[in-house]
C-alpha cells in the first residue's frame, strides 16, 4: 500500500514539473513544433525498437544461459518486454523483477534475480562508460560534470564489489535475517540467498562471456541514442545538437530518469533535458518537445510490453 501510494505520488509529481514546464517554455510554442515535425525521422526512430528489444533479448539470454537457464532469445525479449512494461509504472523501474516468475521454473527466485541484477548492473555500467567517452569528446561539457561523473562511478564501483561479497552481504543482512524473518521463511531465503550467488559466481567463471556481454551493453545504448538522435532530426536540431553531444548527455539523462524519485522519468527528464540543451543554445521549447518525444518513444515500448503482457500466458511460478 505504501508503495502504491509513493508511486502516485510520484507520478503527480512528476506530471505537475512537466505540466509547469510546458507552460513556462509556452505551450503554443511547443504545439506548433511538434506538428512541424519531419516524420520520416520518427518513423525511422520507430523502426529501431524491433531490433533494440531483440538486442535487449539476447543480452539477458546470454547472462542466463551462463547461469544454466536455457531460454531462447524471441523467450527472453518477450519477458523483457513484460518487465518493461510492469517496471514502468514503479520508481526505478523496480517493477522489472516480475521477469523471475517467467524464468524461474521450478527452482528457487536466486538464479534468476541475478540475471535480473547483472542485466541492470550491464546497463548502469555502459552508461557511465558511455557518459565518460562523450564528456572526453565534449570536453567543455566534461569539465564541469567531471566530478558528478567521477563519484557516480566510485559509487557503482563499491556497490558492485560490495553485492559480490558473500560474507560481507550475510553480514550485513543478518541481524535483519535474525530478528525480523520469521522461521517458516528462513529455509527458502537461505535458499534463494545461496542461489543467488551460485549463479553470480558461475557468470563471473565465464570471462567470455562476461566481456561478450559487456561489449553487447555498449552496441546496444549507442543504437538507443541513434535512435534517440532521429528524433533530433525530427525537430531540425541538428544543427545545434551534435550526436557527440547527445552521446555525451544521453547517459547522464537516463541514469536520472533511473532514480527512484520519478515514474517513467517525468520530471527528472524534462529538467535535465533543458539544462544540457540551454548549453548549446536550443530553447526551452525545443527541449521540452525533444523531452516529450523520448517520453513517448518509451511509451512505445511499454505498449508493445503491455501487449505482450496482456496475450502471453504466464504458465512458469516459483516459490519466493
Amino acid at each position: 500500500m505504501k508503495v502504491c501510494l509513493n508511486t502516485r505520488v510520484l507520478s503527480v509529481v512528476g506530471f505537475l514539473v512537466l505540466l509547469y514546464l510546458v507552460f513556462r517554455s509556452g505551450v503554443w510554442s511547443i504545439v506548433p513544433i511538434l506538428l512541424n515535425l519531419k516524420w520520416e525521422y520518427v518513423l525511422f526512430s520507430a523502426a529501431i525498437i524491433p531490433l533494440i528489444v531483440l538486442l535487449k533479448g539476447y543480452k539477458w539470454n546470454l547472462i542466463m544461459r551462463a547461469h544454466g537457464m536455457d531460454y531462447s532469445t524471441a523467450y527472453a525479449s518477450k519477458v523483457w518486454l513484460i518487465g518493461l512494461f510492469t517496471g514502468t509504472f514503479t520508481p526505478g523501474r523496480v517493477g522489472d523483477v516480475v521477469r523471475i516468475f517467467y524464468v524461474g521454473g521450478g527452482r528457487s527466485a536466486g538464479k534468476p534475480l541475478s540475471t535480473i541484477l547483472l542485466d541492470r548492473v550491464y546497463d548502469i555500467g555502459a552508461l557511465l562508460l558511455i557518459s565518460c567517452f562523450g564528456g572526453v569528446l565534449m570536453f567543455y561539457w566534461f569539465e564541469m560534470a567531471m566530478s558528478m561523473i567521477f563519484f557516480a562511478v566510485l559509487v557503482f564501483v563499491f556497490g558492485l564489489y560490495l553485492v559480490s561479497e558473500k560474507r560481507i552481504v550475510m553480514r550485513l543482512l543478518r541481524p535483519v535475517f535474525v530478528r525480523f524473518i520469521p522461521a517458516s521463511m528462513k529455509s527458502k531465503l537461505k535458499l534463494n540467498f545461496n542461489d543467488f550467488y551460485e549463479g553470480f559466481y558461475l557468470f563471473a567463471k565465464k570471462r567470455g562471456v562476461v566481456v561478450g556481454v559487456a561489449m553487447l551493453t555498449v552496441v546496444l545504448w549507442l543504437v538507443s541514442i541513434v535512435q534517440e538522435y532521429m528524433l533530433v532530426m525530427a525537430l531540425g536540431l541538428e544543427g545545434q545538437v551534435s550526436i557527440y553531444y547527445l552521446v555525451a548527455i544521453s547517459p547522464i539523462v537516463t541514469i536520472l530518469t533511473l532514480l527512484p524519485i520519478s515514474v517513467s522519468g517525468i520530471g527528472p527528464r524534462d529538467v535535465s533535458m533543458i539544462y544540457f540543451f540551454s548549453l548549446v543554445g536550443v530553447a526551452p521549447a525545443y527541449a521540452i518537445s525533444f523531452s516529450i518525444l523520448l517520453l513517448l518513444l518509451y511509451w512505445a515500448y511499454t505498449a508493445v510490453g503491455g501487449v505482450v503482457w496482456l496475450f502471453y500466458p504466464k504458465k512458469i511460478r516459483i516459490s519466493l
